[in-house]
């Protein structure tokens, strides 16, 4: 593999994936002293300008693909909705310098990407993260989604990517990773990104986007109550089961059968207020709207932003 960056620079990437305590550990190992009154970032600096030259090969060497492997692994978590953020949104806005923004979502903050991966820039590419370890150029979870992104739009070729180690089974598992267009236009096309080995894949393609559920059957209702910076939030958290899910309809001849999936669990959250207008109990029939989101804290498809609900 050849690489153009350099090693010290190379090694910078990877060491921003580091927490304090893991390059504290590497210090001692190198016997590098002084290393204790430094911050994070200085820290990482310091490490690198305390190396020769064959320590840096070295410990390329050694943490590399535990770097790198830890990091994808998080970036396929991701999109499968194992971690505590997923991807809310992609959008290809400029497609002939392989320009992308994608937006992930957690309980209470989101991060935005910017990438542009072509083949004058291939060996170290355009990157903006809003992450700690993107924001200062890392190779973050963010960055391996949008790798992932682009090299399913076909923006570049796998085997031109030199810039860093793969996990060997790489190729087996982007194999499962898949694509599709939710619009475009002449200016922007957004894209949804999934794993077709994930057990709600048919219901993957809904997520971060408008839906309607068809004849759920409540079987339990669990009130909840927030307390975030004093505003209290009083809610419920339905749970569905063996109704249909498919988009949002703006009108009625939009409906369509053949877009509807079958689901044999699936959760609301539900506003007070709308708790008490539509007077659900357990056993009822509905029907209702809502934006399919994955709660990692539930571990669950839950239905966010409820409107609409009406019983059978």
């Amino acid at each position: 593999m050849s690489r153009k960056i350099s090693d010290e620079v190379y090694l910078k990437y990877l060491l921003l994936s580091l927490n304090k305590d893991e390059l504290k550990e590497i210090c001692r190992a190198f016997n590098i002293k002084g290393f204790s009154k430094f911050g994070k970032e200085d820290l990482t600096n310091f490490l690198i300008d305390s190396l020769a030259e064959e320590e840096v090969a070295e410990l390329l060497k050694e943490r590399e693909m535990n770097i790198i492997s830890r990091e994808i692994n998080r970036a396929f978590n991701i999109i499968r909705g194992d971690e505590r953020e997923s991807v809310q949104n992609i959008k290809i806005i400029n497609p002939r310098e392989h320009e992308i923004e994608i937006k992930f979502k957690g309980f209470r903050w989101t991060n935005e990407l910017y990438l542009s991966i072509k083949d004058t820039n291939i060996f170290d590419p355009e990157r903006i993260c809003e992450c700690r370890i993107g924001s200062a150029g890392g190779f973050c979870p963010h960055f391996w989604v949008g790798f992932m992104v682009s090299l399913k739009k076909g923006f570049f070729d796998l085997k031109n990517w030199t810039t860093t180690k793969l996990p060997k089974d790489f190729g087996k598992r982007i194999k499962n990773i898949q694509i599709s267009t939710i619009s475009k236009d002449k200016s922007m096309e957004q894209l949804r990104i999934f794993d077709v080995t994930s057990d709600d894949v048919r219901l993957l393609k809904f997520l971060n986007s408008r839906t309607t559920v068809y004849d759920g059957t409540v079987t339990d209702l669990e009130f909840k109550e927030d307390d975030f910076q004093g505003n209290i939030t009083r809610y419920y958290i339905a749970t569905l089961k063996n109704g249909k899910l498919g988009p949002q309809i703006k009108k009625k001849s939009d409906f369509n059968e053949n877009e509807l999936e079958e689901f044999e669990e699936i959760k609301a959250r539900i506003s007070e207020k709308k708790h008490i207008d539509a007077y659900l109990k357990v056993g009822d029939k509905i029907s209702l709207n809502g934006s399919l989101t994955k709660d990692n804290f539930l571990d669950a498809l839950v239905l966010k932003r409820v409107t609409k609900i009406q019983k059978k």
